[in-house]
């Protein structure tokens, strides 16, 4: 999904190399609570609720539980110790033997990135290990289709809300990969070319200037990275998204990247706005709070492509290794950039 066996070789071969940044990001990574064999699952829980009232109920479990499970599973990939794909799943087991109810007003936020992690894992586990029983591995493609990606469409009273977002839209496009369905997959695509709110053109102005730029950074930052890693998922099929509108989101990411590096006096057009919400200014909230989000464009757009993106690299040098989320966006990008995604010494 986000790696293809060639992209876990990478990792595998540059870490046992010792090859630098790769061995001290893995360093670091492995350190993580999350990444160990003796990591002690938080869940699994009957129902899973986000809701604008009355908030979390087993989401916090769950973020817990997504990020260890694909974690560990990296993790086995690199060092091929069994101990770790042995607790990834465990974890995948747990909550498809217990898991019913997605719910809430906000469900579409929870499912679609808990659930991107998990089938990431899955596949990883699924494809790169024999140690995960075909009644499981049902029972879990199960779990995710029956649960996971209704949740990612729909409200509790199954009244479609707005799918135009590269958050529901990535989900669609794992969700659709792991479970071999062509047709979710393929409304990741046709969102993305031409729904309202969600295609490219109406996300990414042509200056570079995101639909959400006004309202903050973090979530400037957290939709362009969903559209990288939906690029990364379409090119690990054959297909490319990145190029879209003459490289449209290199573009944005270069506005974003630049303006959070500290320039002031960036084009800005508030008519460039969300759905049913504008700002009448470029946002300084969250500024120059980093998310992890840089590599995986970098590796694309100026390692694979040959092409300019100087603000990005900037990013990804102020940064130096690209680790966790912030704080308060637990799970809300593919983490551990640099390892990851890395495919060239900057």
């Amino acid at each position: 999904i986000f790696h293809s066996f060639a992209d876990l070789l990478r990792i595998r071969t540059k870490v046992n190399a010792q090859e630098e940044p790769w061995y001290t990001a893995y360093t670091e990574f492995a350190a993580n609570s999350r990444s160990q064999s003796t990591y002690t699952i938080n869940g699994p829980k009957s129902f899973v609720t986000r809701d604008s009232t009355i908030g979390f109920v087993g989401l916090y479990e769950l973020i817990s539980d997504c990020r260890a499970a694909y974690d560990l599973a990296l993790r086995y990939s690199i060092t091929r110790d069994a101990a770790y794909a042995t607790k990834s799943r465990d974890i995948l087991n747990a909550w498809s033997n217990t898991l019913t109810i997605m719910n809430g007003s906000d469900i579409q936020l929870g499912a679609s990135i808990t659930g991107t992690h998990l089938v990431n894992a899955a596949e990883i586990l699924r494809y790169d290990w024999n140690g995960w029983a075909a009644a499981d591995i049902t029972k879990f493609s199960n779990m995710i289709q029956n649960i996971f990606a209704p949740a990612a469409h729909a409200n509790p009273g199954l009244q479609l809300r707005r799918l135009g977002n590269p958050i529901y839209e990535g989900a669609f496009m794992a969700f659709g990969v792991f479970l071999n369905n062509e047709s979710l997959y393929n409304e990741a695509l046709t969102l993305y070319d031409s729904d309202a709110c969600g295609k490219l053109s109406f996300m990414i102005a042509s200056t570079g200037q995101y639909c959400e730029s006004g309202r903050d950074q973090g979530h400037t930052q957290l939709s362009l990275g969903n559209m990288a890693e939906m690029s990364q998922i379409s090119e690990n099929q054959g297909e490319d998204l990145w190029g879209k509108l003459s490289n449209r989101l290199l573009l944005g990411y270069e506005y974003t990247a630049k303006y959070n590096l500290g320039n002031d006096g960036m084009p800005y057009d508030a008519a460039v706005s969300a759905c049913g919400a504008s700002w009448s200014a470029i946002s300084t909230i969250d500024r120059g709070v980093w998310r992890p989000t840089y590599e995986i464009l970098y590796a694309h757009f100026a390692v694979d492509k040959g092409l300019a993106a100087p603000y990005t690299k900037q990013v990804i040098q102020k940064v130096g290794r690209e680790k966790l989320n912030p704080v308060n966006a637990d799970a809300d990008s593919c983490e551990w950039g640099t390892l990851k995604f890395r495919k060239a010494t900057l």
